[in-house]
């Protein structure tokens, strides 16, 4: 028998690490030219970047179907767990990840380690205990990154720049990202039609 659950529902806020888009540029002391006098002022132009034109799409949800007994995930044609979780870059500049950090919602414990899981039960009053593991399908996007509470953890994933004179999607930059893991055994059956938050992944996102 296998049950839906909800094992990544993303946080809608999206956290870009940069200069705020409105920030005012810092101003350095002025250069006095006292009346009377012959003088030079000098002024420095400095420039800055803002998060402005940072435009990304992160997947809001991905939904697992896993056994009721523990198991490792088992990826099959039928999708027991998403073969398409993406990150998609719509900027003409490369994008990276800086920061990931995920927290179990109420029903569910976030596992700090896979070893031993599948045999162990839920946690008492939980429907089961998780771990989960993304890493980039692509050599030299990134690292692989285990999910794990606050403060996070740098996964030093990058999303290429999507192209500057292309409208097809199939041109956006793409972070393609496998989901590895395991789970306990669950205590409850979860009905396709109702599936169940399990973990909420946030990202910060910055110009590369």
């Amino acid at each position: 028998m296998k049950k839906i659950i909800t094992a990544v529902a993303l946080t809608a806020a999206l956290t870009l690490g940069a200069a705020p888009a409105f920030a005012a540029p810092a101003v350095g002391a002025d250069t006095k030219v006292t009346a009377g006098e012959a003088g030079t002022g000098v002024t420095t132009v400095k420039v800055e970047t803002t998060v402005s034109q940072i435009n990304a799409t992160i997947p809001i949800t991905a939904t697992f179907a896993l056994p009721i007994l523990g198991s490792d995930f088992i990826k099959t044609t039928t999708g027991v767990v998403p073969k398409t979780y993406a990150m998609k870059n719509h900027s003409t500049f490369a994008l990276k990840v800086t920061n990931a950090k995920a927290a179990a919602e109420t029903n569910w414990i976030l596992a700090a380690a896979s070893t031993g899981l599948k045999d162990k039960d839920a946690t008492a009053g939980k429907t089961g205990d998780i771990f989960l593991t993304l890493t980039p399908a692509v050599t030299g996007q990134g690292d692989a990154w285990t999910a794990v509470a606050d403060p996070g953890s740098n996964p030093a994933w990058t999303i290429p720049a999507a192209k500057k004179t292309s409208s097809d999607p199939a041109d956006e930059g793409t972070l393609l990202l496998d989901i590895t893991g395991s789970h306990s055994n669950l205590s409850k059956a979860i009905a396709t039609a109702t599936p169940e938050a399990a973990v909420v992944l946030t990202y910060t996102v910055a110009a590369a």
